[in-house]
């Protein structure tokens, strides 16, 4: 997404696989504009985007594709097998589901309830130290 004025060489600039939307402002209404629609990015691998998600990420595209929860195994085992047992394609789209809708304070919660059930304190919150100057 860029501004009007960008328009002419936006182009050079961005991947060729990145579609390119034109903001603008007409009669004081935004104006959005496709300059090019967005394609594959060929040398993207889903085995290098699975390491992005959480393991609770995980746990659902698990239950979606009724595999066994794998709860006593690692992150992973848990990668490998999704990469061994759903379909490359299927796994992609899964993939980007779960990481338009993570929810951070949502995690949050359940990462200090793991901590909690696992008997590992929750770590609290560290104030930064601020400096003082003197002059």
């Amino acid at each position: 997404m860029t501004g009007i004025t960008h328009e002419k060489h936006v182009e050079e600039h961005v991947p060729e696989w990145w579609g390119i939307l034109i903001v603008s402002e007409e009669e004081g209404k935004v104006k959005i504009v496709q300059k090019r629609e967005a394609g594959k990015n060929r040398k993207c691998k889903v085995s290098q985007q699975i390491k992005w998600l959480w393991r609770t990420e995980l746990n659902h595209i698990l239950a979606r594709n009724y595999l066994p929860a794998y709860k006593a195994k690692s992150k992973k085992f848990v990668q490998d097998k999704l990469l061994e047992k759903v379909g490359e394609e299927e796994l992609k789209n899964q993939i980007v589901e779960e990481l338009f809708e993570r929810d951070y304070e949502q995690w949050q919660k359940e990462f200090e309830a793991y901590r909690k059930e696992q008997g590992r304190p929750v770590r609290k919150k560290r104030m930064k130290k601020k400096k003082l100057y003197r002059m």
